[in-house]
């Protein structure tokens, strides 16, 4: 089984115009819908949240539930506000801008006690989100999680970066909590941008080889594609052609969830260049699915949705 850990929150996805901004609530929150779309490729999956005792956090366990073959571990926290994000669209283009609203906010409000309450006895894999490393309390509580699920259990660890600068709030030391939870992993999903960033590097071909260390990297590259990098081996795959783009919200997430599941069966330490090449095929599909359609869930509800 595998079970995806990190935030889950409500996307209100705006679009200006003359007379305002028209927004529309969406079930979001990147580690969530890498677990929806999991579960709709049929694969074992829970997912892990919190979420604010308030009319947000009511919406979202309602809407979770469309997710129905998701095991859903969600927890309410009354003092806690459930965490939004804003996507602002542009009226002349399909690109916008985020925000996060998050004061007092759910999402990395993962304590010692609830974290050491998941039952780790039939899970192989766990899949973290971001947000939660630029708070303090909720990063440090991970990587103790992280620490005691590794001393307990052979288990395979993924991280999809999802850099955000914006949200640790002038915070000095950000790009080092990042490269802390990298080094806990064995597979990591950066985009272009992020490896070369992280890497402080140059070339893609330099920032690989610095994390090497890793058991399997993915490198997203929008519109040119995405490739592989196993046992300092890269293997490109082309983005899928011709597709016509409502909003790129959980685009990646959706290529994440299309990698792993092709992975899922796999033996970490074994991958041919036929696994590699099928898992980022399957991705590309998964994400132009999510593209064609306004917000990151239910872009797909089965495999036989798939076809483009």
């Amino acid at each position: 089984m595998i079970l995806v850990i990190g935030e889950i929150l409500i996307d209100l996805i705006g679009k200006d115009n003359n007379d305002g901004v028209d927004l529309t609530a969406r079930l979001g929150g990147a580690p969530f819908n890498v677990a929806s779309n999991l579960s709709f490729l049929d694969v074992p999956t829970t997912f892990y949240g919190v979420v604010g005792e308030d009319i947000f956090g009511e919406y979202i366990l309602k809407e979770a539930k469309k997710s129905y073959k998701l095991n859903l571990n969600i927890i309410k926290v009354k003092e806690r506000n459930t965490t939004l994000a804003t996507y602002i669209k542009d009226d002349n283009s399909n690109e916008g801008t985020f925000e996060f609203i998050r004061k007092n906010g759910s999402d990395y409000y993962f304590t010692k006690n609830d974290l050491s309450k998941i039952n780790l006895s039939k899970v192989n894999l766990i899949h973290f989100g971001s947000l939660f490393l630029s708070n303090e309390f909720g990063r440090n509580n991970i990587f103790y999680f992280i620490d005691e699920a590794k001393s307990n259990k052979e288990i395979i660890f993924s991280f999809d970066v999802n850099y955000r600068e914006d949200i640790f709030k002038g915070e000095d030391g950000y790009k080092n909590i990042y490269l802390k939870m990298i080094e806990k992993m064995d597979i990591v999903k950066f985009t272009k941008d992020e490896i070369l960033l992280l890497s402080n590097k140059s070339t893609l071909e330099e920032a690989l080889d610095y994390f090497s260390y890793l058991k399997l990297i993915i490198v997203t590259m929008g519109k040119d594609g995405s490739l592989a990098y196993y046992k300092g081996k890269s293997l490109f795959m082309e983005a899928l052609k011709n597709i016509k783009v409502v909003d790129s919200i959980g685009a990646g997430d959706s290529f994440y969830s299309g990698v792993i599941s092709s992975l899922y069966s796999k033996d970490i330490n074994n991958l041919s260049d036929e696994d590699l090449l099928k898992a980022l095929k399957l991705g590309s599909v998964c994400a132009s699915k999510t593209l064609m359609q306004k917000g990151g869930t239910f872009a797909y509800k089965s495999k036989e949705d798939l076809s483009l």
